[in-house]
């Protein structure tokens, strides 16, 4: 919740992760313009990595350039020691109306749904965007204590592929 986010057209303000809300905007780099909030998430994590002072977890794609083209969207495991926690960290993760994408302490992170970079078959998917709004909590969905829906590859195993939500 203490990760810096860019806001304002051109990202020249910052924000606290935790103190955004649905209609506020981000700075989405990849669009080169702010973007509205549209839902927040929380849950919590035990396993994380810390990139450019970000707390985030392990497998949250993240990019270091600051415009997303001149790098790779890596996950944090790639390029920073996973550190388990003793106990699980709030991580807060975010639905934008468009771009799909923000920056958080200067790198950028995708966000949920199927208008970011992601493939994931479920996080990057306009799935978890309707299983989010099923959420008695909708727009500022509460997941802690509440296990994600697994991705349609892994139902039935009880695992998860790919990355999970949440930057800290």
């Amino acid at each position: 919740g203490d990760g810096r986010v860019a806001c304002g057209p051109r990202g020249e303000h910052t924000r606290l992760v935790a103190e955004l809300q649905p209609g506020d905007g981000v700075y989405a780099p990849n669009l080169k313009r702010e973007v509205e909030v549209v839902a927040t998430t929380r849950s919590h994590e035990s396993l994380i990595c810390t990139v450019n002072g970000l707390r985030i977890s392990r497998k949250h794609p993240v990019n270091l350039s600051p415009g997303c083209e001149e790098s790779a969207w890596l996950e944090p495991q790639a390029i920073s020691a996973v550190e388990q926690l003793p106990e699980p960290m709030l991580v807060h993760n975010f639905v934008l109306a468009e771009g799909g994408t923000m920056a958080v302490n200067g790198i950028a992170v995708v966000t949920l749904g199927p208008d970011t970079p992601s493939d994931h078959p479920y996080y990057g998917s306009s799935a978890v965007i309707s299983d989010l709004q099923a959420l008695p909590s909708w727009p500022t969905c509460d997941w802690a204590g509440a296990p994600c829906k697994p991705p349609p590859a892994a139902a039935g195993s009880g695992a998860r592929s790919g990355w999970s939500p949440g930057a800290g």
